[in-house]
This record gives structure tokens, C-alpha cells and sequence, in this order.
């Protein structure tokens, strides 16, 4: 809080910024794969977004879920990791699925 209102320093830029450096960064990884034709990296890609997605709202409810037993403890880390394990397993099993596809195309 200090860094921000006397300073003036910001860690982040405003979410709108961020979403739109995401947003194109996607598309440019979407327009490189259709003009390379690498439609197996294009769906790994739209695959991690979209599942990551739902990775990100699960982590929030299991989180919600455990606060509502009463037990007291570092609920953000608990967030956290939950979201990395489902985040991190559809880009595992996405990256696999784009390496065998492409072993087989070899």
C-alpha cells in the first residue's frame, strides 16, 4: 500500500492492459500455428486456456469449500497450489497429446 499511494509505484498494470497483452499474445500463437500449420500446438493451446480456465474457478471453490469446515490456515496457499494442480495438469497432458501428434507426423 505504501509503494502505491506515496510512490506511485504499481506492480501490475490495470487489468484491462494485461488482459489485452494476453489476448494478443494468444492470437499471435494462433495465427503462427495456422500459417505453419501446427494445429496440434494451436489446440494444446486453446486446450490449457479453456481447462486452466476451469482450473482456476476449481482452485477458488475447493478453497471455499475447506474455509466452510472452520479450520484456521494459509487459505491463500491452499489456493494456490490447488490452482497449480489444476492448471498445470491439462498443460502436461496438452503437451504430451502435441508430442505424440507430432511423432506420429514424423
Amino acid at each position: 500500500m505504501l509503494l502505491i499511494t506515496l510512490l506511485h509505484l504499481r506492480m501490475n498494470p490495470p487489468p484491462e492492459e494485461t488482459r489485452a497483452s494476453c489476448l494478443g499474445l494468444v492470437f499471435g500463437i494462433l495465427a503462427c500455428c495456422w500459417q505453419r500449420r501446427l494445429g496440434c500446438i494451436a489446440f494444446a493451446t486453446l486446450g490449457v486456456g479453456f481447462l486452466g480456465g476451469i482450473g482456476f474457478a476449481l482452485g477458488t471453490a475447493v478453497k471455499l469449500f475447506v474455509m466452510s469446515s472452520g479450520l484456521t490456515t494459509n487459505w491463500h496457499s491452499i489456493m494456490e497450489q490447488t490452482q497449480g494442480l489444476f492448471v498445470n495438469s491439462p498443460w502436461l497432458k496438452s503437451v504430451v497429446d502435441a508430442g505424440q501428434v507430432w511423432m506420429e507426423s514424423v
